[in-house]
């Protein structure tokens, strides 16, 4: 049987993020939560400690590090609140992303990445296309050397913090997915409004609409070829979905270990309420399910890795994963009480947070649609 886990280079990459996140991070964690922008100076640190990087070329001051290393990161991050987990995955993203686009736009945006002095997010959903990103309204016309974009995205993390944003517009309506083409679109181009939303989670990290009238964007930022853009990039969806699942699988887990703290301390009937087994097994129970679905994510991270398709693994991981980390939470919540429903405690802003994975980047109901094509047969998946 060939060898199980990681190598001794990401098991060290590992022990260093943890020890940073322990230093630098879970201090004031707590505070941070309840904040609407993440301090600037702990960007600065998480930049220093070159972790925004890590799907950035060298020679742009990156590390081209491997997909599991980068799920290492997102993980052991990810244990103190959900902003810096998410900014390094918005790193990752940007890296897939800026691949794709001309020499020039490589060179003006790479070496932005790793320092954090730009963030760039991605935009597909609209108000009336979600799971079905062929039905993507937004439009662009090629006018000499610039495209002109109009339409309206929503739903957009990272949508009043990030400096540009990759968007996924109609170029050939008549032409379904074939007509789908990408631009990496400045914010501050005219022609952009951005809203916030007022969300129960993710405070820290925000989400937004961007309405689009008539924004000229020069043709040097468009994404791979002019109806490529649906295709493009469907692999690197296939493992920054599993990221996502790693994220508020973390979440679930550090709750669940928060909460073996208090059940050892805290006495009820004359005894810590960990040896009472209704509070227990609860707690066990929601380790064993994150860890088994955690594997899941990491097969599929490594598969990734050695150039072969994860679709069916990243499906299963995605329908499953927000529910199995909800539970957790809520898990942790009852075995804290009464007071791990206040913001004294972070069980409760990590809940809401979990909520929210629910729906990003695809729900459990299209996974579950994707399992069925992966599994018994495109034929019978019933949609079309």
């Amino acid at each position: 049987m060939a060898e199980f886990g990681f190598t001794e280079t990401q098991e060290m990459f590992r022990n260093m993020v943890r020890d940073f996140t322990r230093r630098e991070l879970m201090p004031g964690a707590r505070e941070r939560m309840k904040q609407d922008q993440f301090p600037r100076e702990l960007i600065g640190k998480i930049a220093d400690a070159g972790l925004l990087g890590l799907r950035i070329p060298e020679e742009y001051g990156g590390q081209m590090s491997d997909i599991v290393t980068n799920g290492i990161a997102c993980e052991e991050t990810g244990k103190s609140d959900l902003y810096p987990s998410y900014i390094i995955s918005g790193g990752l993203l940007a890296g897939e992303v800026l691949k794709l686009c001309s020499e020039e736009v490589q060179r003006e945006w790479m070496p932005q990445i790793p320092t954090g002095e730009k963030r760039i997010t991605i935009s597909i959903t609209e108000p009336d296309a979600g799971s079905d990103a062929v039905a993507i309204k937004a439009k662009a016309v090629r006018q000499g050397d610039d495209y002109v974009l109009s339409g309206e995205k929503t739903s957009v993390s990272l949508g009043m913090q990030a400096d540009a944003v990759a968007i996924w517009v109609k170029t050939d309506p008549a032409a379904g997915a074939g007509g789908v083409t990408a631009f990496l679109v400045p914010v501050d181009l005219p022609g952009i409004e951005r809203i916030p939303f007022d969300d129960m989670g993710f405070r820290t990290v925000g989400r937004a609409s961007i309405a689009m009238d008539d924004v000229q964007v020069p043709a040097r930022y468009r994404i791979a070829e002019e109806g490529q853009g649906f295709y493009a990039v469907m692999g690197v969806f296939d493992w920054l979905r599993v990221i996502l699942c790693i994220q508020v699988l973390s979440l679930g887990e550090q709750s669940v270990y928060d909460a073996i703290d208090y059940a050892r301390q805290r006495t009820a009937f004359g005894k810590p309420i960990a040896k009472y087994d209704a509070v227990s097994f609860r707690l066990v129970d929601s380790l064993a399910k994150i860890e088994a679905i955690k594997l899941l994510c990491f097969k599929a991270l490594w598969l990734q890795d050695q150039g072969k398709r994860s679709t069916k693994e990243t499906a299963m991981a995605k329908s499953l994963s927000p529910t199995i980390a909800i539970e957790a939470c809520n898990n942790a919540m009852l075995t804290f009480g009464h007071v791990g429903y206040s913001s004294d405690y972070p069980v409760e802003q990590r809940l809401r947070d979990a909520m929210g994975f629910q729906f990003a980047d695809g729900t459990a109901d299209i996974q579950r649609t994707i399992l069925v094509r992966e599994i018994i047969g495109k034929e019978f998946v019933n949609y079309r």
